[in-house]
């Protein structure tokens, strides 16, 4: 999936809908339309305009899959604050999962000995979901790392 087919479903899946998303980001409803369509170039996305849509939808999916095509991996980190052990293990059986999934793909897409184009990206989506997984459960844990004062170091015997 595209950025592009992202902000397609950010808009055409929004809660309140594409006419009233449209209106709150000071747009005609057609011309949010056009530029929600894939395949119409007439009307394009602006930075502003698509970070004001995924604000209001909730919907982060375009800003994943940007940082997917580009190499990257995107996680919401607002959400990690709160972070007991029980959540702790609930993110780690998510890591497990999302790497049973990737074992999964690997499994389908390997079976006749020949990896198709949608096969990899099949694989690929499920690495990255995996990637956004681990690196959750790695700012869950940096953020209880606990500061303690290191002992000084006693210089020339004082």
């Amino acid at each position: 999936m595209s950025w592009r087919d992202a902000a397609h479903r950010m808009v055409h899946e929004s809660k309140e809908g594409c006419e009233a998303l449209a209106r709150r980001l000071g747009l005609a409803y057609s011309t949010l339309r056009g530029m929600a369509n894939v395949n119409d170039q007439t009307h394009d996305w602006s930075v502003v305009k698509l970070s004001t849509a995924m604000h209001l939808t909730g919907n982060r999916e375009p800003l994943s899959e940007l940082c997917r095509e580009h190499g990257g991996v995107f996680v919401r980190l607002e959400h990690l604050s709160a972070h007991s052990d029980d959540e702790l293990a609930l993110v780690l059986a998510q890591v497990g999962k999302q790497f049973g999934d990737v074992f999964g793909e690997f499994n389908v897409a390997m079976a006749d000995g020949r990896l198709t184009p949608r096969e990899f990206e099949a694989f690929d989506r499920q690495v990255y979901e995996a990637q956004q997984a681990l690196f959750e459960l790695r700012e869950r844990m940096a953020a209880r790392v606990e500061e303690r004062a290191l002992p000084r170091m006693v210089r020339g015997g004082q």
